[in-house]
């Protein structure tokens, strides 16, 4: 075994068995270290974090599949080049382990990176998989971050993925599905976003079939109250009510639940207050 193979496997076990968590940093920070030096592929790295990824300490799992997440965001650092099927069996790694009560999120983390990676279009039962397992999660069990890289990869797969921005209205039922009560501020922020660039680019069909309920979706956000105090989120406040608006009134096919809606206002600008 090379001396740079045999520091990362010593830091590798340190890490995973130690139990103080004051030094944990310090020792991931090692492991990473010894990581860059072994020049180690991921076919290589995979069959190192095995054990602990099925380890019955769910803290080692964590360990694992956030040093494999690592790894994938930051693989220049370790001169990998992965190519479409290496992706792929990632992505399916990782979402194997998303259901997992506390590793869960970092299989998240994971899913968002690799379709993050991918140099090109994300292969369509990639997608339809990827859409079929998000859209049978209870969102709202995993916390902030969580939630917010299924975010983040939703919005990946409408861009690497032409089966997502077809007629079907798929993507966009699954979508709003979870997403539905979302509670961060900024994740719904994040969220209208991405609705407003979904009612604006997919064609009236793919819409029509869900308007009644993204109308409901985005509605129940009004009226926008963030009790936090200070610039920063007096600012997120008009920014959000501004995005709600313009989500309202991007499509015609809103306007039968619209005006029943706006009842009580003088005006759209005083949404916005």
């Amino acid at each position: 075994m090379e001396p740079a193979m045999t520091e990362y496997t010593k830091c590798l076990k340190v890490y995973m068995e130690n139990e103080d968590l004051e030094s944990t940093k310090t020792k991931s920070q090692a492991v990473w270290t010894a990581l860059k030096s072994s020049a180690m592929s991921m076919k290589s790295l995979l069959p190192t974090l095995e054990p602990y990824l099925s380890d019955a300490k769910e803290v080692r799992q964590v360990r694992a599949l956030s040093l494999l997440a690592k790894s994938v965001k930051h693989r220049s650092d370790l001169a990998w080049t992965l190519d479409p099927s290496e992706l792929i069996s990632l992505l399916e790694f990782f979402a194997s382990m998303v259901k997992e009560p506390l590793a869960g999120v970092y299989g998240l983390k994971g899913v968002a990176l690799v379709l993050e990676a991918f140099p090109g279009p994300v292969p369509t039962e990639a997608c339809d998989s990827i859409m079929g397992l998000f859209s049978g999660l209870h969102a709202a069990s995993y916390d902030e971050k969580g939630r917010r890289y299924i975010l983040s990869s939703y919005v990946k797969l409408y861009e690497k993925a032409s089966v997502a921005r077809e007629d079907r209205g798929d993507y966009l039922a699954s979508w709003l599905k979870a997403f539905k009560g979302e509670n961060s501020h900024v994740n719904v922020k994040m969220m209208l976003e991405h609705t407003l660039r979904l009612l604006g680019e997919m064609k009236p069909a793919a819409v029509e079939k869900n308007a009644d309920e993204a109308f409901r979706v985005i509605a129940m956000y009004f009226p926008v109250r963030i009790a936090k105090q200070g610039k920063e989120f007096v600012e997120l406040q008009k920014a959000i009510s501004v995005l709600l608006i313009s989500c309202m009134t991007a499509s015609p096919l809103f306007i039968p639940q619209l005006f029943p809606f706006l009842t009580g206002f003088d005006s759209l600008s005083d949404l916005a207050m």
